[in-house]
């Protein structure tokens, strides 16, 4: 074998020969749709469309906590013994910390959030001079949103 048979000619050559190959390949057997995103739990859904950017932790805590609440709705009752402990043991963290997560990302989505949509789900039940919803307003009120 000479040295020109391991040149980078030969092996550009070849590297482009094996990528459009593999391309032809996955292209071939490809699924079509598989392209499309993955659908949003319908809590997620809504969050998203009332503006809550799905970065917040409280954002995972919240919809973590709206599915918990339309299997167990007791749960709405007394959150910081119940809800919050769940939701803490699920994410590895502590009841303060979703709290206080679950507040500041109801906070971010009031100020910053599609008005229409708050208006629709909360209506005149909260008073826009007082500011955001508690927290257990907001649950209540998307739980019972999502319920219709």
């Amino acid at each position: 074998m000479s040295y020109d048979f391991f040149s980078m000619n030969t092996i550009c050559e070849n590297a482009v020969l094996h990528h459009r190959l593999f391309y032809c390949v996955s292209e071939l057997f490809r699924v079509p749709g598989n392209h499309k995103r993955p659908q949003l739990s319908r809590p997620a859904q809504l969050l998203h469309e009332l503006g809550m950017p799905s970065s917040l932790s409280g954002y995972r805590f919240l919809e973590f906590a709206m599915i918990t609440l339309a299997e167990q709705p007791h749960l709405l009752k007394n959150l910081d013994r119940g809800l919050y402990p769940m939701i803490a043991e699920k994410f590895n963290s502590t009841k303060e910390r979703v709290e206080k997560n679950i507040r500041c990302a109801i906070e971010r989505a009031w100020l910053r959030g599609n008005p229409t949509l708050i208006r629709e789900i909360f209506g005149y039940s909260v008073n826009p001079d007082q500011g955001r919803p508690s927290n257990a307003e907001f649950l209540c009120a998307v739980c019972d949103y999502l319920n219709r």
